[in-house]
């Protein structure tokens, strides 16, 4: 499926960038707190788009419906159910 780069905007008034590479889907650049993160897809048993950077520990699920953007460090969301505006 394909999934739309632009703001996501999430709950509590949260929002995320994201960027995606039309060249290669197996990375995203994601905009979130100042800063900016380049995060690798890491192919799961689901199937389900996920999106890591070891670094920061941002962890990006991608869903057509809905998106999560978690801390992977602590398994805490960061962001919770973000949709592209």
């Amino acid at each position: 499926f394909d999934l739309a780069s632009g703001t996501y905007r999430c709950d509590m008034g949260q929002k995320v960038e994201v960027v995606r590479d039309r060249q290669d889907a197996n990375h995203v650049r994601i905009g979130w707190g100042g800063g900016h993160y380049d995060l690798s897809r890491n192919h799961s048993y689901s199937g389900l788009p996920r999106y890591e950077d070891a670094g920061s520990g941002l962890v990006w699920i991608d869903l057509p419906w809905k998106s999560i953007l978690l801390d992977g460090h602590r398994n805490k969301p960061l962001a919770s159910d973000c949709t592209q505006a």
